[in-house]
């Protein structure tokens, strides 16, 4: 009796999703665009990733196209090259299928950058019963960019699509590369081997993401290029990380979130329409990225943003705030 009751929950659950449109799909742009920088992500040499991400940057100029990908688009599968780089187990893109969305949060990269990689943060995370991160190196510098990468291992369990729970296992990385139009930050994760559902045969047997995040305010203000900045550290008495504290406030800085998130699940005994399921994975990303806005405005002196600092006639210090206007 609890079987059929919990089924009949999830059947209505999604039935009333069903209305839902599927997504459209992607631009062949972006989507070898998110395909690249996932395959690249951790690449010795950066060159290649500085360009893609330029690139993706570029793209999203376009207010457009921006919107259109603020409502979410389907993407195909990973190149199998891209899977081969992850580790030393086989894995096969075959059978996958993704969706991406893009998000803007009011804050700045290295508040985002700086909860991601907080030691506490599943303490954010109400969505999930069981949380367990372990980084291989001390995280706590990565926010302030004192350190560039950094690499984790999780234990989790969770409500897949909300209704299905799963514990899973999952390698995850973080990354900031300098471009042209700035430091921009990266995470990607997979997940390390196939889980079973609690209920209705569902099974995730593969799942892969990528996300970046790039400083995207007002859009008025010239980006520094990386040669004026490490000119500028003898030049004019300042470091680097002063110069792109400056830019960023100047910029009141918020920034752009672009998540690609590949998967294949089977689904079991759960008559779900492929559609209500794209749909509803935009959406939980959506919600995801919300939430952490909502606790990054409850804690603003956690992980806060660069502060302009304008100096007067008596030279007092003002500090704008870095929220982007609304």
């Amino acid at each position: 009796m609890r079987f059929l009751l919990s089924f009949f929950l999830i059947v209505y659950a999604f039935g009333a999703l069903t209305g839902c449109n599927n997504p459209p799909t992607a631009p062949k742009d972006l989507e070898s665009l998110l395909g690249f920088l996932f395959e690249r992500m951790d690449d010795d040499d950066p060159e290649a990733l500085t360009t893609g991400l330029e690139n993706l940057y570029d793209w999203f100029q376009d207010d457009a196209q921006l919107g259109d990908a603020r409502e979410g688009f389907l993407v195909k599968n990973l190149p199998a090259s891209a899977l081969a780089v992850l580790d030393d187990k086989e894995r096969s893109a075959s059978g996958l299928e993704g969706i991406t969305v893009a998000t803007k949060s009011p804050y700045c990269s290295r508040a985002i950058a700086g909860l991601l990689t907080w030691e506490d943060f599943g303490s954010i995370l109400d969505n999930f019963t069981l949380y367990e991160r372990t980084f291989r190196t001390d995280p706590t510098c990565f926010g302030e960019r004192a350190c560039t990468q950094v690499e984790a291992d999780s234990h989790t369990r969770s409500a897949w699509a909300g209704l299905v729970e799963m514990e899973s296992k999952y390698t995850i990385q973080f990354r900031w590369v300098e471009t042209k139009y700035g430091w921009m930050m990266l995470q990607r994760f997979w997940l390390k081997d196939p889980v079973p559902g609690d209920s209705f045969d569902v099974r995730m047997n593969a799942n892969y993401y990528i996300g970046i995040v790039m400083d995207d305010g007002g859009r008025a203000a010239k980006p520094i290029s990386p040669a004026f900045r490490r000119a500028a550290n003898g030049a004019v008495g300042q470091t680097g990380r002063d110069i792109d504290a400056q830019q960023e406030a100047l910029s009141r800085a918020g920034s752009l979130r672009i998540h690609a998130n590949w998967f294949n699940v089977d689904t079991g005994v759960i008559p779900i329409p492929d559609e209500t399921i794209r749909s509803t994975l935009i959406s939980n990303q959506i919600n995801d990225s919300t939430r952490h806005d909502n606790w990054l405005g409850d804690n603003p002196e956690q992980f806060p943003c660069p502060q302009l600092m304008m100096s007067t006639d008596d030279d007092s210090v003002d500090q704008s705030d870095d929220r982007a206007d609304p």
